[in-house]
């Protein structure tokens, strides 16, 4: 795929949740994305534009979605649990930073640029707070990966 100056070609994971339709709803309006990949576990419905393509895929398998992943330039990460309190400590890390790091490792590998991630405010590696320092210990891990351009958004 060739893209104009100033075109994106963007490969989304965690489309279903508020965060996620609140930022696909977004960039179905920009004029210089040239493609939007979304993969999730359920399919959004009533998307009417061209440039979007769906897969349903397995968060936990990241073979399930390596192939959607080749030929985009930038990868956007809003997959996490909405209430983690209501789930264990295993299923929270198995989310919100295996999952995760796991979608980055397939970006990495298929070239992609520039990777954004939705995190939380006050994240820390070393904090007391278990949800915190999980969500510090992927950034690190991200840091870790040297893409060409991360943005971390808290």
């Amino acid at each position: 795929m060739t893209l104009k100056f100033n075109q994106l070609s963007i490969v989304m994971l965690g489309v279903s949740g508020a965060v996620g339709t609140e930022a696909s709803n977004k960039l179905f309006q920009f004029k210089n994305i040239n493609q939007l990949t979304l993969l999730g576990r359920k399919l959004i419905p009533n998307i009417n534009a061209d440039f979007v393509q769906q897969h349903k895929i397995s968060i936990s398998d990241s073979g399930s979605y390596e192939e959607y992943v080749e030929g985009h330039t930038s990868a956007i990460c809003t997959l996490g649990v909405g209430e983690p309190s209501k789930l264990s400590k295993e299923e929270f890390v198995k989310i919100d930073k295996i999952a995760v790091l796991d979608f980055a490792l397939v970006c990495k590998k298929a070239g992609i640029k520039h990777f954004e991630l939705l995190s939380s405010v006050g994240i820390n590696p070393e904090s007391t707070s278990f949800y915190l320092r999980t969500k510090g210990q992927l950034v690190e891990a991200l840091i870790g990966l040297n893409f060409e351009r991360l943005s971390i958004f808290q």
